[in-house]
């Protein structure tokens, strides 16, 4: 008998991306959600009947960022932070009700009706949160743009989108069809990895969209946020981590039928300290996707701040991607504003590439002293700072401390100014966060 992603990938190497569940050729792996939002594998723990599919196709063991690919174009530069790539833009949708209700600008929806409705794909892997049970994902396949408008909008839980994908691969009815899958960077090695080892997959997914992450959050980041406003979770009935135009407002309806509106702060101050995230996040060094055709996230610069409806900040990996954002703006789909140098996309997102790729061997050093497995890096880590060794240490820290459940029930009683003016100078010094 062979081990599979259940005996051989400890808890703290998942990625929780649903991709061992989607391959499983008989059906024995079910990702399980636990009471904080975590999705783990179960079931058996050994099998002899796929050559350990699962297990070739788990992002959370390896890491892939090659210096260049193979398959690369010869015109495409490279960046030791972001990987390959050809073009850098800044992007609205040109509909103004999808820009503005885009977590930054809107150019994923446009994007993805431009190429549904021009016929290049046949839908989307795309996710929602499930109306009955408004703090749980829902990933699937949307074929019209009513139900990708439906998903719109950032999900900040851990989301097993990669499942998904056994519908593509084993429905007989779209083993003719394209699809676009749309996720974070984990997700995106996983559809890269299961390319390899299921080559239909190449015609069946021509198109990868990355949203940039810098680490997920569990639910607990949620409940706090809910809780400085007095609302606990069962009392949800629906909710949006960034709407209102941009940088966007945690927006909550409560089953009582009152809409409550929060600063980004209430959220984001607990997630960008490093506290409740998933563990295998901080053993990430991918911030923007860097195997996805197309990459998408906000444009933090100080020139652009003033747009209050929201602008996309895109990487074009390869020359489809060109060919897709340059079809799309002459057909109306997106308006360009600008394209962006490199240096300027770096500095947009330094706080994420601080604590991610610039200080990822600190995280690494410390999980080996603590006789732990760490991803297997395929390609080239960058110069490491003391800046961001420092800052990656303690978001390391943090997000250990608030795994005990003392630690939580205290946390929970302090207000949220308290973690934004404690944590207010250590950003500005260390991670020049202006």
């Amino acid at each position: 008998m062979a081990g599979n992603v259940i005996s051989e990938v400890p808890r703290y190497l998942c990625c929780q991306c649903g991709m061992c569940e989607a391959v499983c050729p008989h059906g024995r792996i079910l990702l399980i959600r636990d009471k904080i939002g975590n999705y783990w594998p179960a079931g058996p723990s050994e099998c002899n009947d796929c050559s350990g599919l699962c297990l070739s196709v788990c992002p959370g063991r390896t890491i892939f960022t090659p210096d260049k690919p193979a398959d690369s174009d010869s015109s495409a530069s490279y960046h030791e932070l972001v990987g390959q790539y050809l073009k850098i833009y800044v992007v609205k949708a040109s509909d103004r009700e999808i820009q503005y209700h885009g977590s930054s600008g809107g150019a994923v929806t446009a994007l993805l009706q431009y190429l549904l409705e021009s016929g290049q794909t046949d839908g989307a892997v795309v996710t929602k949160l499930d109306e009955k049970s408004p703090l749980e994902p829902k990933t699937f396949i949307a074929t019209s743009f009513k139900e990708i408008r439906s998903a719109q909008g950032s999900k900040y839980l851990p989301v097993p989108a990669c499942r998904a994908v056994r519908d593509i691969w084993r429905d007989r009815e779209k083993k003719n069809k394209k699809y676009v899958f749309v996720g974070i960077p984990c997700q995106i090695n996983g559809i890269l990895h299961a390319k390899k080892r299921i080559p239909r997959l190449q015609e069946q997914i021509p198109f990868t969209f990355s949203l940039f992450c810098g680490r997920n959050a569990t639910i607990q980041v949620t409940r706090y946020a809910l809780k400085q406003h007095g609302i606990e979770l069962d009392e949800v009935q629906h909710i949006k981590f960034r709407s209102q135009g941009w940088p966007g407002k945690l927006t909550v309806m409560t089953k009582d039928g009152k809409a409550h509106v929060m600063d980004r702060k209430d959220f984001f101050t607990t997630w960008s300290n490093g506290f409740f995230n998933p563990h295998r996040c901080t053993t990430c060094s991918d911030v923007v996707g860097e195997n996805a055709d197309l990459c998408f996230g906000d444009p933090l610069l100080p020139e652009m701040s003033d747009n209050k409806i929201g602008l996309s900040l895109v990487i074009a990996k390869n020359e489809k991607a060109v060919r897709v954002i340059e079809e799309a703006r002459k057909k109306k789909y997106i308006d360009m504003i600008c394209e962006l140098p490199v240096d300027r996309l770096i500095l947009s997102q330094i706080g994420q590439f601080k604590k991610k790729k610039l200080g990822i061997k600190v995280v690494y050093f410390l999980e080996q002293l603590r006789g732990r497995k760490v991803p297997d890096f395929k390609g080239r880590l960058p110069q490491q700072t003391v800046e961001s060794l420092i800052y990656t240490f303690f978001q390391y820290l943090n997000n250990n401390i608030s795994k005990i459940p003392f630690f939580f029930s205290v946390y929970m009683k302090i207000p949220m100014r308290f973690w934004d003016i404690v944590s207010r100078p250590f950003r500005k010094n260390i991670v020049k966060d202006k």
